[in-house]
């Protein structure tokens, strides 16, 4: 099975980016910059979703620490206390962004909203739904440049140098 996106405007996405904290964005879209959203109901869409997908938390220190790298979904679930979530809590929503030349996901919003569906699905085998709404495009790290820096660093040391 697979995910089923549905295109949305950029003022979706900035109305629900606006509602989270955000704070180390640069409130600058590329013009490659397109926009999805999706509900995922199912275990099997939740884990497609969290494959190749990092949080903005980081091994080695602050995102700028020399060798510093992002915590992927799965090591944050792992590693990253949680904090229970209120079951009365209205409609669950996370906010990524997608680099399409990388193919990794990272969530901007909503990391512990994650961590709850996580659980829920391996605990009881269902979650409630949950929204994602994301930007994708090959340029969205300069709109989320301190969560990218080091996927693109570690993206940039392991590509085959074009020296001659």
């Amino acid at each position: 099975m697979s995910i089923k996106w549905e295109q949305t405007t950029e003022g979706v996405f900035l109305r629900r980016l606006a509602e989270g904290n955000m704070i180390g964005w640069t409130r600058t879209l590329a013009s490659s910059t397109r926009f999805r959203q999706a509900r995922v109901t199912t275990k099997d869409d939740w884990t497609e979703f969290t494959r190749d997908t990092y949080l903005c938390t980081y091994k080695g220190g602050a995102w700028d620490a020399p060798g510093a790298e992002n915590l992927s979904f799965l090591e944050g679930y792992q590693s990253v206390p949680r904090h229970p979530r209120k079951i009365s809590e209205p409609g669950w929503r996370i906010i990524a962004t997608f680099h399409t030349i990388l193919e990794k996901r990272l969530i901007v919003d909503g990391m512990h909203r994650g961590f709850q569906t996580e659980k829920d699905f391996r605990e009881n085998g269902a979650a409630r739904e949950i929204e994602i709404i994301e930007c994708y495009g090959p340029e969205v790290n300069f709109t989320f440049p301190y969560d990218f820096q080091p996927l693109m660093s570690r993206f940039n040391s392991t590509r085959p140098s074009s020296k001659n």
